[in-house]
């Protein structure tokens, strides 16, 4: 008789990383297909199941296996500089090849607001302070790039009993500049937050 059990390692999220990167995208196609057709109030009673209680979580999904996919990159190799550079050239050239057409023909066709809108606009101010989240993730994966090799020497450093206490006392100085941003300037918070509150599953990735 065959005993053996289905088991799970972290090692198979590596393995199959890009099949369940693939899953998690289609996840968040079928998100914003249902978000488009809740505005227009056309959502089914079977449509409405995802849209509440599975909603955007293909982005955190993905989120997850992004910081997992960092953490095995620079524990192969741990070059600082390198690491900036491929992921600095992997995502600029293709953010500024979508979000310049798009921001020109909004900021100076169909808008009228001009030049430093269309600055504010490509340098993310305007999602800081006006809560425009046409490319937000960009901004938070960006952010993210640069952190992590930060994150990743200060964890790597500690002995395997101590890094769990860092990772902890990561996550409630989060905690603590999140609270203060939301005490201190509650408008940005709201603006920001769809970035706040998923930095903790990317740094636990």
């Amino acid at each position: 008789m065959n005993t053996n059990k289905f088991t799970i390692s972290w090692g198979d999220f590596s393995r199959y990383r890009s099949s369940m990167f693939g899953l998690s995208i289609i996840g968040i196609m079928v998100f914003h297909y249902f978000e488009h057709i809740r505005s227009a109030h056309l959502l089914l009673k079977s449509e409405q199941f995802w849209d509440y209680y599975i909603g955007s979580t293909g982005v955190d999904f993905f989120l997850f296996l992004s910081g997992m996919g960092l953490f095995y990159s620079l524990t192969k190799n741990d070059d600082i500089c390198q690491f900036y550079k491929k992921r600095l050239v992997r995502i600029l050239p293709a953010y500024l090849l979508v979000s310049m057409p798009f921001f020109a023909w909004r900021d100076f066709i169909h808008l009228h607001t001009g030049i430093l809108t269309f600055i504010r606009d490509l340098l993310f101010l305007n999602f800081i302070d006006h809560a425009d989240t046409t490319y937000w993730f960009i901004f938070f994966i960006i952010v993210m790039y640069l952190l992590f090799p930060l994150l990743f020497k200060f964890l790597d450093t500690a002995s395997q009993g101590k890094r769990f206490l860092r990772l902890l006392a990561v996550l409630a100085i989060y905690a603590l500049f999140s609270w203060g941003l939301f005490a201190l300037n509650p408008v940005i918070f709201g603006n920001v937050s769809i970035t706040l509150a998923r930095v903790p599953i990317f740094v636990l990735g």
